[in-house]
C-alpha cells in the first residue's frame, strides 16, 4: 500500500507572510528510509538561511543564518516521519527562523534535507514505530452511560437552537 509523502497544508503556511526560512540537513541509514521510520531531531539554534544558502541576504540581515530560538532556551527537538524511499527535502511550516524583532510574523519554513549514510547524524534518534504503538495500546472512547440511547443528535441540537432563536426574535418583535 503506498504511503503518503506529505500532508497537504494550508497554502498560507507555505506562501504567506512569515519569518525567514532555514535549512537543516540530516543523514539517516537506508534501512530507516525503507521503513519510513519516525526520528527525533534536535534543531540547532542557528540554521543556514534558505534564501541565500548562507551567503548573506536582506532576509537574514547579511548573516547567512536564521535564529530558531533565543540563546537561553533549551534545544528544540522535533519528531518527523521519514519518507519511504530515497533522499528528500521536506518543507516543515513554523519550524524555521524567527522573524526580526518588532515584526508580527510567525516562524518561517524549515527545509529539512534527508540524505542517506552509513551512520545517522549526531543527536538523531529513531523512535518506536507509531503504527505498532497504536495497535498495542488502542484507546477507544466508550459512550458516556448517561448519553447512551439519547435522542439528542447534532442535527436535533441545531434545530432546537434555531427554534429558540426564532422564538426569541418573535418575542422581541412583539414588544
Amino acid at each position: 500500500m503506498p504511503q503518503p509523502l506529505a500532508r497537504i497544508v494550508q497554502d498560507e503556511l507555505l506562501t504567506g507572510p512569515r519569518g525567514p526560512d532555514g535549512r537543516h540537513e540530516i543523514v539517516v541509514p537506508r534501512s530507516w528510509l525503507a521503513e519510513g521510520a519516525w526520528v527525533e531531531i534536535p534543531l540547532p539554534r542557528l540554521l543556514s538561511c534558505a534564501l541565500c544558502d548562507g551567503g548573506g541576504c536582506d532576509r537574514c540581515h547579511r548573516s547567512g543564518a536564521v535564529t530558531t530560538r533565543v540563546q537561553q532556551m533549551s534545544t528544540e527537538v522535533i519528531e518527523v516521519q521519514l519518507p519511504v524511499g530515497g533522499p528528500a527535502i521536506l518543507r516543515l511550516p513554523r519550524l524555521g527562523g524567527l522573524p526580526s524583532p518588532g515584526e508580527a510574523l510567525g516562524r518561517g519554513l524549515l527545509l529539512l534535507t534527508i540524505r542517506v549514510g552509513a551512520e545517522p547524524s549526531a543527536g538523531l534518534r529513531k523512535l518506536p514505530d507509531r503504527a505498532s504503538l497504536r495497535s498495542v495500546h488502542p484507546s477507544p472512547i466508550p459512550p458516556h452511560p448517561r448519553l447512551k440511547g439519547t435522542l439528542l443528535t447534532p442535527h436535533r441540537i441545531l434545530a432546537l437552537a434555531a427554534l429558540c432563536l426564532i422564538v426569541g426574535i418573535l418575542w422581541w418583535l412583539r414588544q
